[in-house]
């Protein structure tokens, strides 16, 4: 799967469960997109905030228990960091 693909993933699963996302569902979800970014920017050696960005999102949930729900203003700006990390990814490769 492409790193586009797992972006859109990411983006649907916020759509479709917006005000009930738990970090047991989305920690393994952040963690693989996370890591196919580093990846990526490392291999083309790129700087990228947004790539930062995915890192403290992860570092901030990952230690939180698996069944608390993520507040709706931590979803939505998630979503966006995202978003915003595709654009740079799509910015990058053109």
């Amino acid at each position: 799967m492409d790193l586009t693909q797992k972006i859109n993933d990411v983006n649907n699963f916020f759509y479709l469960n917006q005000s009930c996302i738990t970090i047991g569902e989305f920690l393994p979800l952040l963690k693989e997109l996370y890591e196919n970014l580093e990846e990526f920017f490392e291999v083309k050696k790129f700087e990228m905030p947004e790539l930062k960005k995915m890192s403290k999102w992860y570092e901030l949930i990952k230690n939180r228990k698996a069944i608390e729900k993520l507040p709706e203003d931590e979803v939505k700006q998630i979503a966006l960091d995202i978003v915003m990390a595709y654009e740079t990814l799509k910015k990058l490769l053109q």
